[in-house]
């Protein structure tokens, strides 16, 4: 997991175009369906709503742990909204 340089509250990761995201660090679901909630670990696939922009990063909140094959499979649904798939940093 890599922290945010400005803020120990705060992780970042990479999108898969190498933008930075940063997003607060929290327990997300462990899928999206899923009540059960797990931290963010460093090179876990999670899905981030993006919430703001800048010319260097995105800022957004983690919306749940995924994986490429989960998200393939509902690339569809989230095309029209403001989700990304971002990696997270050693």
């Amino acid at each position: 997991m890599q922290e945010s340089k400005r803020s120990a509250n705060d992780l970042s990761g990479r999108t898969d175009g190498n933008t930075k995201v940063i997003f607060p660090k929290e327990e997300v679901a462990v899928q999206s369906a899923e009540s059960n909630r797990a931290p963010i670990s460093a090179g876990d696939y999670v899905l981030v709503e993006i919430l703001s922009a800048n010319s260097q990063s995105l800022r957004g909140r983690a919306l749940s742990h995924s994986s490429l094959r989960e998200t393939v499979k509902n690339y569809d649904e989230h095309v029209s909204s403001n989700t990304t798939m971002t990696e997270t940093g050693p």
